[in-house]
């Protein structure tokens, strides 16, 4: 008997990626592996660079909030929502935050738009978020960040770059599906993105991989240094994530 037979790529569904990510959201094992976890200061240390955190600013798919603990941390004047598809998620998010004089909440959305009036904020940061989109998603996520800037507002977006993404897929033993175990649909480049967001009516302003300097990965960038050194010749290397930074076109 073929070991292929029933093998077939998942289709994912809402309610799909709400189980998967509310397993996700509760299983401690997996939280410590959120990208926004262990690289949050490290992105949020690059983006700065650019932008200056403060006003009102929207965690565009926050999870359990890893990012908003490193917003809360930098923000200079100004408040810090989120919003997430996960329920699990945003119980979590808002019962950590709860009293905390930066933190406006997080709320669920079900479906875009969100209950979030237009016009509201001055930042708005999705970090991993747009490679589990597909188009019709893609486009609605930043339909509703156009609808929720102010005026020359701030879009800050992260993703992997160039992803293998067969490199991450599993298959389920019982039922055969094979699935992205983050969830990833698509992979992005410095053209893509910016090419969709000129499409999306934003002006792309900085667009560039980059090497977000997480402990182990510092260790790899020492390691591919000393490579350099002794072989005498540079070497070329994907640098494995990309950020955009893009302004509201008023």
């Amino acid at each position: 008997m073929s070991d292929n037979i029933g093998q077939k790529e998942i289709e994912w569904t809402d309610e799909k990626v709400a189980r998967l990510w509310n397993y996700y959201s509760r299983n401690h094992s997996y939280q410590i592996q959120y990208f926004s976890n262990h690289s949050g200061a490290f992105i949020l240390d690059t983006i700065k660079k650019y932008v200056t955190f403060q006003g009102e600013i929207l965690d565009f798919g926050c999870g359990p909030g890893f990012l908003i603990s490193h917003l809360i941390k930098i923000i200079q004047t100004g408040t810090i929502f989120g919003l997430d598809f996960s329920i699990e998620s945003v119980e979590i998010a808002n019962k950590r935050f709860k009293g905390n004089p930066y933190f406006g909440g997080v709320i669920q959305a079900l479906s875009l738009p969100s209950n979030f009036s237009s016009e509201t904020m001055d930042i708005i940061i999705s970090v991993e978020v747009i490679e589990h989109l597909d188009n019709e998603q893609l486009h609605a996520m930043l339909a509703e960040s156009y609808r929720l800037l102010k005026p020359n507002g701030k879009l800050i977006l992260t993703t992997p770059n160039l992803e293998d993404l067969e490199a991450s897929k599993t298959i389920c033993p019982e039922c055969g599906y094979i699935f992205h175990r983050w969830q990833h649909i698509r992979s992005w480049s410095c053209n893509d993105i910016t090419a969709v967001l000129k499409e999306n009516k934003f002006l792309p302003i900085v667009v560039k991989p980059t090497f977000f300097q997480s402990g182990k990965n510092i260790l790899i960038q020492k390691y591919i240094n000393r490579l350099k050194s002794f072989i005498g010749k540079p070497i070329k290397i994907i640098q494995p994530h990309l950020f955009a930074i893009a302004e509201k076109i008023a």
